[in-house]
């Protein structure tokens, strides 16, 4: 049996939700030994740099936030400042607490489009600056980085 603990996620919402939005919000299992945590954007964006073929452009302005990202274009690639064969500390992301919060860090973002008539399709997104896949017959698979995973997405009636 693998035992699992449940966590909730410190969320970033630029908008208003109905309390329906927040009751059909997943609750994600994280493995109690897992090394990898969902990770504070920001903290991500501190730690990468935008490039384009290995080489660094000249835009956004810096630093980098979730405001000024899409001062870039299409083919830039937010490229990690450090080695991350050397696992740096960040990379792991933020441990929930023991209520199951990841204090002082912005793990997730609800995405809500207004689709008329009282109804929204409200998508959970939650970040990972890295994801390990596991080994499978010796073989370190299906790893890589960053991402945002949506479990769940759900149209209500607000």
């Amino acid at each position: 049996m693998v035992s699992s603990d449940a966590y909730s996620c410190s969320v970033v919402c630029y908008c208003t939700l109905s309390s329906t939005n927040y009751s059909l919000a997943p609750i994600v299992y994280l493995h109690s030994q897992d090394a990898y945590y969902p990770t504070d954007i920001q903290t991500f964006l501190n730690h990468t740099t935008p490039r384009v073929e290995f080489n660094e452009v000249s835009g956004p302005s810096k630093p980098l936030t979730t405001s000024n990202l899409d001062q870039m274009g299409s083919d830039v690639w937010l490229t990690s400042n450090d080695d991350v064969t050397k696992d740096p500390t960040w990379i792991k992301g933020t441990k929930p607490n023991a209520q199951g919060k990841t204090e002082g860090a912005t793990t997730a973002a609800i995405i809500v489009n207004d689709k008329g008539n009282g109804n929204v399709d409200a998508f959970y997104m939650y970040f990972y600056a890295y994801n390990y896949g596991g080994e499978v017959l010796g073989w370190s698979k299906l790893n890589f980085g960053t991402s945002f995973r949506h479990p769940y997405h759900e149209t209500v009636q607000s």
